[in-house]
């Protein structure tokens, strides 16, 4: 017992001398000198009949300004069992080796610690910036709740009109009612409602323009939420036309006009004036849509208004050729982290998230569905608990659906100056463009036929995007 009591505190020694090299030292200092000496200890177990890996030569300039120099370092390498002799720290070769085991442990759990402190500490602003702009993104989905907006949204809508053309589709008898008026609902939306906006036409003259820079929002524009206008310049009579970037649903209704975050914004009015559970998605990487959940699908189904475009989710990688990075998808009960419905280049992707610790963001984010979900009926927490697990089970999925023809088409929305300068016309139009006409065909072959381009269902903020 004796024995058991002197290798105890021999224990503690160790421990205790670890304890103050972290607090005596700066966070990356102690990091250094702690893998540093990880590394001799590390030797010595490994070889412990070796005597190379018990002699360190104070000779050393690396040793000594990492460990033997700084507060700490040479009573830690006494506690080890290491003593000093002619010039060098040895450990004689009747040592007990159980000090050593106990400092591997303990260095590399507070290496550990200190590197999520030190993490922590640089992510500090990022995480700031994402928390509040995952919060704000998703409060603004309450606007889409207000009852007098809905209704100016049916006045819109002709209703009647996409039940009728809903009905006389010819995948009648495979796809559900809801989900075939959600494709015309897009396609009505796309081609008869909404305009893309490159350049406003003049206003004087009806001639084109080019955008020449921004002005100060009015206090009109601010009412509607314009953050920001830009003034396009008429290259015919040189009229200045201002083109205030409207973020309230309502006003979009009537100005029927913008670039991607004026589509998904109103977009999602119109869906939520309908009934369908709407999600709003924004990606990082200067694009928005929306999601829409499929009762017969059990899904959450892509739905990108700008280019009538339904769950082809991986279009922005595969034919946009994006970088893709992080998509949250928020609706008014929760917030999700949906990057890898949209990518299935693991690897990648997850290298460019580097803005904040995955550990970090996942725990947010369900801080966040808490704090959302405390007050709503347990009915409907179940009901979301149950579809995000199936999500998560569905995401997590390690091989990717194949690709369908559209998911390998460029961007179709805005001039393709526009697109090109974007870097978003894709590899079909490249190689159309080169005249590899079989390099494109072989492409297009290797996607998923089996669905039709323009129709299938499987399944803003803009002062945030440029787009």
């Amino acid at each position: 017992w004796r024995l058991s009591l002197i290798k105890m505190a021999a224990a503690l020694q160790v421990t205790q001398a670890i304890q103050t090299l972290e607090k005596s030292n700066a966070t990356e200092r102690f990091i250094t000198a702690a893998k540093t000496v990880l590394k001799y200890v590390n030797n010595v177990l490994d070889h412990p009949q070796e005597s190379k890996y018990r002699c360190i030569r104070l000779t050393n300039m690396a040793f000594q300004e990492r460990v033997y120099q700084i507060i700490g370092g040479e009573e830690l390498m006494i506690c080890l069992g290491f003593h000093k002799e002619a010039g060098e720290l040895l450990l004689s070769d009747n040592v007990d080796l159980q000090p050593l085991r106990v400092a591997h442990r303990v260095l590399n759990e507070r290496v550990l610690h200190a590197q999520k402190q030190k993490s922590a500490a640089e992510e500090a602003p990022r995480r700031s910036e994402m928390m509040s702009q995952l919060t704000r993104l998703r409060q603004n989905m309450l606007t889409y709740e207000v009852p007098a907006l809905k209704m100016k949204a049916l006045r819109c809508i002709p209703v009647a009109t996409l039940r009728q053309r809903a009905d006389a589709r010819e995948d009648a008898a495979t796809k559900s009612k809801s989900d075939r008026i959600l494709l015309e609902l897009l396609a009505w939306f796309k081609k008869e409602f909404f305009t893309w906006v490159d350049a406003v036409p003049c206003a004087q003259c009806g001639g084109k323009t080019q955008a020449v820079g921004g002005a100060a929002p009015s206090d009109e524009d601010r009412r509607y939420g314009a953050g920001r206008v830009e003034i396009h310049q008429c290259l015919t009579c040189g009229q200045p036309n201002r083109f205030p970037r409207y973020n309230d649903p309502g006003k979009l209704l009537e100005t029927r006009r913008g670039r991607c975050g004026e589509w998904a914004n109103c977009f999602v009015l119109c869906l939520r004036a309908m009934g369908f559970e709407t999600r709003y998605v924004y990606d990082y990487t200067d694009h928005v849509w929306v999601e829409v959940y499929s009762a017969q699908e059990s899904r959450w189904l892509h739905c990108d208004p700008c280019e009538n475009a339904c769950d082809t989710p991986r279009m922005y990688e595969a034919g946009w050729g994006k970088k893709l990075s992080y998509i949250f998808a928020l609706s008014v009960d929760q917030v999700a982290d949906v990057i890898w419905r949209y990518s299935g280049t693991y690897a990648d992707t997850i290298a460019r998230r580097d803005k904040v610790s995955e550990d970090w963001l996942r725990d947010i984010i369900v801080l966040i569905n808490t704090q959302i979900q405390t007050s709503l009926p347990p009915d409907r927490r179940h009901n979301i608990a149950m579809r995000y697990q199936a999500e998560l089970e569905e995401l997590a999925l390690a091989t990717p659906r194949p690709l369908v023809a559209q998911e390998l088409q460029g961007r179709q929305s805005g001039e393709e100056a526009w697109r090109r300068q974007r870097g978003e016309t894709g590899p079909t139009a490249a190689m159309a463009a080169e005249g590899d006409p079989a390099a494109l065909e072989t492409q297009l072959e290797r996607a998923d036929l089996k669905a039709s381009t323009n129709d299938s269902v499987k399944g803003t903020d803009n002062d945030d995007n440029d787009d």
